[in-house]
This record gives C-alpha cells, structure tokens and sequence, in this order.
C-alpha cells in the first residue's frame, strides 16, 4: 500500500528558493479515510544565512504575513525552531520511518505542481541533503483538487500554519479519493 504524505510549508517568497520557516505534514490513510501522524517543526530563519544559503524573501509574501495574526507570525520566530539542517533531517527520518511502514512506495503531495514540493527539494539540494523521495513520488493536490470541484473541501480550521494546512488539504483529498474512486 502506498504510503500518502500531504506537506505544506509556509514560505517567505514565492520563487522555488524561498526561505522556510515551517514544515508541516500529515500521513493519509487511503482505505480507512482517515489522517495518522504528524509533523510540524518550525525552522530558525536565521539559520539560512548562518549555512550561506541562496534563499529568498520577497516583499509581497512578508507584507502578507504581516496581516496575519500574531499566533500565525509567532511560528516564524519560535524559540523551539531547529537550525534548516536539523530540520530537514528530522522530516527525512520522519519521511522515511513513514514510507518504510507501507509497502515502500511514496507519494508526496503538495498544493502545487511547482510549490510546495518544488521549494522543499530544491531546499535539501541547497543544504547538500538527499531528500527522501523522488520526482517520480510528488503528488499535485491542486490538480486534483481542481479536476473534482465539486468535491467540497469543507470549512478551514484552525490556524494558517503549515500543519493545520496540511491536515485540511489531507482531508479534503481523502474525500476526493474516496468520492471519486481515486
């Protein structure tokens, strides 16, 4: 059985280079619907420049953060974020933990074709870190999304942080997977 992982990220531009500050991701339960564990762990911005890394912020991204409520900025400066390589390592054995309790294979999804997933490799290339899937395992939930619009993803809960996007997204492709005999 293949193991689904929806990621999201939060990200400070919108170019495939962004600066991170958050991963967030959810096992999907394909047969029982259902979500299994998480991931979330926030990452130290300042850690980009300590490992001179060719990341970027753009002024339209921070002044939509900026609008944002205060518990959404805070994850950007949380004191329990981990240096980028500490973190990206932890979701790599997050990751591979997760893959190696299915049959071996992988998807990966992300809200976009060339964004969530995109970012995240080119970010483990740039830190010299083998990521933990494939080209071959990304997985494009907005074009599925957008290929079963009436399939309704339901009301947003909770906070536009990382995890709680990726749990929504997870929701709502388990509802299309299982609706559309995915």
């Amino acid at each position: 059985m293949t193991t689904h992982i929806m990621v999201d990220l939060e990200m400070l531009s919108l170019k495939s280079n962004p600066i991170i500050p958050a991963i967030g991701a959810v096992v999907l339960n394909e047969q029982e619907g259902t979500l299994g564990e998480r991931f979330f762990q926030t990452i130290d911005i300042e850690s980009y420049e300590e490992h001179n890394l060719d990341a970027v912020a753009d002024m339209g991204t921070i002044k939509w953060w900026l609008k944002q409520n205060d518990s959404v900025r805070a994850q950007a400066s949380s004191d329990a974020s981990s240096d980028v390589k500490d973190a990206l390592h932890s979701f790599c054995g997050w990751v591979r933990h997760q893959r190696h309790k299915g049959d071996g294979n992988l998807t990966l999804w992300g809200n976009g074709a060339a964004t969530d997933n995109v970012a995240l490799r080119n970010l483990y290339e740039a830190c010299d870190i083998e990521a933990p899937w494939t080209f071959r395992e990304d997985g494009c939930y907005r074009t599925v999304k957008n290929r079963y619009p009436h399939i309704d993803g339901g009301e947003r809960k909770g906070l536009h942080i990382a995890i709680d996007d990726a749990v929504w997204q997870a929701q709502h492709l388990l509802k299309i997977m299982k609706e559309a005999n995915f």
